[in-house]
């Protein structure tokens, strides 16, 4: 019960890592200006201290393809050069919906029935490449901040 009321009336505040930041993408439809923006702003909310210039490649990786290509050959190494261009790119620049381009999910199925891996089937899913004592062992790596160390 006081798991329930827990996460009911007291949210925990997202931490972002640099790992958050290489998974904020652009979303498909979203305006380009819009995405600079939310990506800066969770930037600024990074726990950790990057040059700003690291930032936005990060930014400019994660963009819609077409935007990429044009922004990335560009000297910018802050995100006010970054909307700067970026606006007169996005004015210029149509992302196509051409069904290719666009990300696919993966689908993990959980029930036991066959499973289809690299064309053959499989009654069960292959085997993890470390027993569970090892994975115990790298878990216990993770140190309280969620950074992984190794000794």
């Amino acid at each position: 019960m006081v798991d329930v009321f827990c996460t009911k009336y007291f949210h925990e505040e997202e931490i972002v890592t640099l790992a958050t930041l290489q998974a904020t993408k652009q979303r498909s439809g979203e305006d380009l200006m819009e995405y600079i923006k939310r990506f800066r702003d969770k930037a600024l909310d990074c726990n950790d201290h990057y040059e700003e210039k690291m930032l936005v490649e990060i930014c400019m990786g994660n963009m819609i393809r077409e935007y990429r290509v044009v922004l990335e050959n560009l000297e910018i190494s802050q995100f006010a050069q970054l909307l700067q261009k970026a606006q007169k790119t996005a004015q210029s620049v149509r992302p196509s919906s051409n069904k290719k381009n666009t990300q696919q999910a993966m689908v993990v199925s959980t029930d036991e029935r066959n499973r289809k891996f690299d064309g053959r089937e499989y009654d069960t899913p292959p085997p993890l490449p470390y027993t569970p004592k090892e994975l115990d062992v790298l878990l216990d790596k993770w140190s309280a901040d969620g950074v992984f160390k190794l000794n």
